[in-house]
């Protein structure tokens, strides 16, 4: 118990963690998803692997019980352990190994709790988390909760709303940048962008949170203010995006396959030509992924509850976000969710039976003429009304590319209903999800 005693100290210190107090999305982190444990987890060997963002219902069977979890880190960042609800009269410890069973840190106790904050890690580490009786007083109740949380150093956000002068980096030149046919032959890259740009900001959050980079060369054309450019590699920012949004599908007898080809660039009397008649703002997640080496997947068709559920398990798999497509028949918009508060007990299995009904009902929609995209109508046409079913106790954190440049808030880590998405949709005009692995 002395332990706990020196733990007081710290508490100053763990109220400015993710899992400190469970107010609202972002204070709290995710906690999405609650299973129970699973015996036997009483070795390295039988450790019951758990996901970022898992909360564990466990239990004691003695005072000599160990129970061990497995857990690999989807992205670089920082991850938060923390084992709660230890009954007063008992004293349980947290300890962390690594792949080789070696250990790395053990919990600082405080009250009813142990944590370990903000371990560094690297995406595919993998980590064992051990929990084990330090002393017993109350037999009577053996029972634990644990969870694991893992999220990026910094989040990097893109908003699609205008700077007046343009100073951020993947803005440059793009108000001088058209088109030779098609939307934007006749309006500049940016306006398109900043009026119909919240899909190819909100992937490029995406992409960019989970370190992804392009595994082919990208005309630069914000790396230049005059004269021809160079191509070269990109992580993830919402000119890439719209760059692989404008290109084509064919084959590349360079590498033996086809892929997505960007276009050409040329310059002329101060301007940049792309040549293309695509929309940059309709995002193909297909060419979008293929350009940057990854695979996407959606849910979709599926009621208002496997909706929420969904949300909450995707996030606890995707610490970077995933991306909900609203659409009201007027409107439509997209954003980023990172977080929420609402607890599920869906498992993988059910997940896997949800996206399964998603691709049947994507199925039953494709011809050849039909595309999954996202180009969506101008935010500041939008018809502002109040949305209670967003307003509820289930809290989400959004990164939302669009918001009111007169307000006090702009879109980047807030809850979901204090955003421009929820004054104009509801939970019943989520079209679709898509994520990326």
């Amino acid at each position: 118990m002395f332990k706990k005693f020196l733990a007081i100290f710290l508490v100053a210190v763990v109220l400015t963690t993710p899992f400190a107090t469970f107010v609202s999305a972002e204070e709290a982190g995710t906690f999405a998803v609650r299973v129970p444990e699973e015996d036997p987890n009483d070795t390295f060997a039988q450790a019951q692997t758990i996901y970022s963002d898992y909360t564990i219902n466990g239990s004691f069977t003695s005072q000599s019980d160990v129970d061990v979890y497995k857990i690999t880190s989807p992205i670089d960042g920082l991850a938060n352990f923390h084992l709660g609800n230890i009954p007063a009269a008992n004293d349980y410890d947290l300890e962390l190994y690594d792949a080789d069973y070696e250990l790395l840190a053990v919990g600082t106790a405080s009250y009813d709790f142990e944590q370990i904050m903000a371990y560094p890690v690297s995406v595919g580490d993998v980590f064992y988390i051990l929990v084990r009786c330090f002393q017993i007083y109350d037999t009577g109740n053996l029972d634990y909760i644990l969870r694991a949380r893992v999220y990026p150093i910094t989040y990097t956000y893109y908003s699609q709303v205008a700077e007046s002068p343009i100073t951020t980096s993947y803005y440059n030149n793009l108000e001088n940048t058209t088109f030779t046919g098609g939307i934007c032959s006749s309006v500049d890259m940016y306006y398109r962008y900043n009026r119909f740009g919240c899909a190819s900001a909100s992937v490029a959050m995406v992409l960019k949170n989970m370190n992804a980079e392009t595994k082919i060369a990208v005309p630069d054309i914000p790396g230049h203010t005059s004269g021809a450019v160079n191509a070269v590699t990109m992580n993830g920012n919402p000119y890439a995006v719209m760059m692989i949004n404008s290109g084509y599908w064919g084959y590349d007898s360079s590498l033996g396959k086809s892929r997505v080809i960007l276009p050409e660039v040329s310059y002329s009397n101060g301007s940049y030509i792309v040549s293309s008649s695509q929309d940059p703002a309709a995002c193909k997640y297909d060419w979008i992924a293929n350009a940057y080496g990854l695979t996407y997947d959606f849910a979709w068709g599926l009621n208002i509850t496997e909706y929420e559920k969904t949300v909450a398990k995707l996030i606890s798999d995707h610490p970077e976000g995933i991306c909900l497509y609203f659409n009201n028949g007027v409107n439509e918009h997209m954003c980023v969710v990172t977080g929420t508060t609402m607890e599920v007990t869906l498992t993988d299995e059910e997940l896997a039976s949800l996206l399964a009904q998603s691709d049947a009902f994507e199925a039953s929609m494709t011809s050849q003429s039909f595309e999954m995209n996202a180009s969506v109508s101008n935010p500041t046409d939008a018809s502002v009304r109040s949305i209670a079913s967003m307003q509820n106790a289930d809290k989400f954190t959004v990164y939302d590319p669009f918001y009111n440049a007169n307000s006090n808030s702009t879109g980047e880590g807030i809850l979901l209903s204090e955003s421009y998405t929820a004054t104009v949709f509801s939970w019943s005009d989520l079209d679709y999800i898509v994520f990326f692995d």
